[in-house]
């Protein structure tokens, strides 16, 4: 018994020195993880490998052209996949990079959460500054939808390198900020998309 007891005791010991242990090395990654947050060559590195993921998903865009003359269905489907390689890294930016949780709230009696990538839906999100889209496209692939997501931007947008030449592809519908222009040309534009084959989240962004 004695042994036995001795035995307990060692492995309670043990247990709790491995505790300390594990508690000390996540302490000391967190602490690593700050400094390299801190760090603008980090930063740089992180910067440029997003926007040459960009134009590498950019060039398979472009060879899948052809597609949609032939079958504007599979064109979509392909760029929705194509796209998901190039944005998938902001929501890891947002929530494992930056440390931010997202939390949605809803209604239970509505059952949100049942219809959450089985139809599309319009998101208004109150664009007042420069990162809480980010926070909207950390829910929107925690649903799943973040192939489909779309936005009506400014038009200028789509001639950014990368992320703006993707809005180009995924079609988005884009606004020039001139009523006479915008009046009938963001209807034609919705509707160009409104048989898109994947369940599509829509944010005006409207600022």
């Amino acid at each position: 018994r004695v042994i036995e007891l001795e035995g307990e005791g060692l492995a309670i010991l043990s247990t709790h020195m491995a505790s300390r242990s594990c508690a000390s090395y996540h302490s000391s990654a967190r602490e690593f993880l700050v400094w390299l947050q801190r760090r603008r060559v980090v930063m740089l590195v992180m910067g440029s490998c997003f926007v040459l993921s960009g134009l590498i998903v950019n060039c398979l865009q472009l060879c899948s052209l052809p597609l949609y003359l032939l079958s504007r269905t599979a064109y979509r489907h392909v760029n929705t996949r194509l796209v998901y390689l190039h944005w998938s890294v902001l929501p890891w930016a947002m929530e494992t990079w930056a440390g931010y949780t997202i939390r949605a709230y809803a209604d239970p009696k509505y059952n949100m959460l049942k219809h959450c990538n089985m139809e599309s839906a319009l998101c208004v999100i109150n664009h007042r500054g420069d990162l809480e889209w980010m926070a909207g496209f950390c829910l929107i692939d925690r649903i799943g939808m973040l192939g489909g997501a779309k936005a009506i931007m400014k038009d200028v947008a789509k001639y950014i390198p990368g992320l703006g030449w993707t809005f180009l592809f995924m079609e988005y519908p884009t606004l020039k900020r001139n009523w006479k222009l915008d009046k009938d040309r963001i209807p034609a534009q919705c509707c160009q998309i409104k048989d898109y084959p994947v369940p599509m989240m829509v944010n005006p962004l409207a600022h």
